[in-house]
């Protein structure tokens, strides 16, 4: 019976030891390629910081089992230690999931003191109450076997853990509903999905209580979105966030394989791009490409259509038109918010673009709709640039 009982206890330990070191090496990995990556810094910090607090879960998820086992030489002091740590872990985990998520939404306001303050209060009180709980039993207690169980008050930290997880989904969720941009709203869905995982594993443990899932059920959709992050900037540009050249390729390619005949490519292109450049420095002509960006995203998300920078100065539009008016209710939407947003960001230059399209008729293949489009927009260049003299 005693050999049976160890034995018991050794693959119990064993199963936590080897899930957890699994979390650690995954974590391991990811902070190696965060180090390297050029990503923003805003972006990048609650994401390391993410996965230390993952490490530090699995260490002490490790340890607890470790010790309850035998293993290791546990006094109650260590056990509490160990609880301690776990539990605020967790819950700092999930808040650092909460900023990231908000960072990655374009909530930069997130980054005001005051909204810091507020977002960090479940934090704070999940922390007291489980600093306090070897005195108070609040969110857990040791009995006299050294025996971890749930304190009175355990759905604290639980509620703590929700709130910035389900709010983080909520949140993600509402913006991929209203994503009109395709990229932009698998993103979004990327990170609503963040929380199920970790809702799913930790209701087990109230019909299993000895599975190990306090690491994994983060780190495994912690590795996801961060694959999902890759994703985007292997097919993003890094000046305007805009979708890429290879991606914009590879979306055109599909498009014209499955043949959409209200499909349509633009070409669009800065006027006296280089003239901007050389005058006013390559500073002020990220400038111009920026804000020509933000007027294209803008209009493109109102009419469903796919955008792309093309190549320098140069971006491509695709879009399937739903009714029989002209394209060029496209192209003078982006003219008239471009004029507007150039008289308020208060230019020394006037910023201005010409465009060219080609309809998809089933007859034309991808490399002659690009070379209509681009004949096109060289000829409304030429008019434009004679129009300035």
């Amino acid at each position: 019976m005693v050999l049976y009982r160890w034995k018991v206890y050794m693959d119990y330990a064993l199963t936590y030891t080897e899930v957890n070191g699994i979390s650690i090496l995954i974590l391991i990995y990811i902070l190696i390629r965060l180090k390297g990556d050029y990503g923003k810094s805003y972006e990048m910090r609650p994401l390391k910081k993410l996965s230390y607090s993952l490490i530090l879960v699995a260490l002490t998820d490790a340890m607890w089992a470790l010790g309850e086992s035998g293993i290791l030489p546990y006094t109650i002091e260590a056990n509490h230690l160990v609880n301690i740590i776990y539990l605020i872990c967790v819950t700092i985990s999930a808040y650092y999931w909460f900023v990231y998520n908000e960072i990655r939404l374009g909530e930069y306001e997130f980054f005001s003191r005051k909204i810091r303050f507020v977002a960090m209060l479940p934090l704070i009180i999940v922390s007291v109450c489980v600093v306090l709980s070897p005195f108070t039993k609040w969110v857990y207690y040791i009995d006299v076997n050294d025996g971890f169980h749930s304190g009175y008050y355990r759905v604290i930290q639980i509620i703590g853990i929700m709130i910035y997880l389900v709010g983080a989904s909520a949140h993600a969720l509402n913006h991929a509903i209203k994503a009109r941009n395709h990229t932009r709203r698998n993103e979004y869905i990327a990170l609503a999905s963040f929380f199920i995982l970790p809702l799913v594993l930790n209701v087990s443990v109230f019909f299993t209580p000895v599975l190990p899932v306090g690491a994994i059920s983060m780190t495994l959709p912690l590795l996801m979105v961060y694959i999902k992050v890759q994703d985007t900037r292997i097919f993003s540009d890094a000046l305007t966030g805009l979708n890429n050249r290879r991606r914009a390729d590879e979306y055109f390619e599909m498009r014209i394989i499955d043949y959409h005949p209200n499909m349509v490519f633009f070409l669009g292109d800065i006027n006296d791009f280089k003239s901007i450049n050389d005058t006013y420095g390559h500073a002020e002509g990220d400038k111009a490409l920026i804000l020509a960006s933000e007027v294209m995203k803008t209009v493109c998300g109102e009419y469903d259509a796919f955008l792309a920078r093309y190549g320098g100065d140069e971006f491509c539009i695709i879009w399937e038109m739903t009714d029989k008016r002209p394209p060029e209710r496209l192209i003078n939407a982006i003219q008239t918010n471009l004029t507007q947003a150039t008289i308020g960001a208060d230019l020394p230059y006037e910023l201005t673009m010409s465009f060219g399209y080609a309809k998809a008729d089933g007859q034309l293949n991808g490399s002659q709709i690009l070379d209509l489009a681009d004949d096109m927009m060289y000829r409304n260049k030429e008019k434009a640039h004679k129009g300035r003299k």
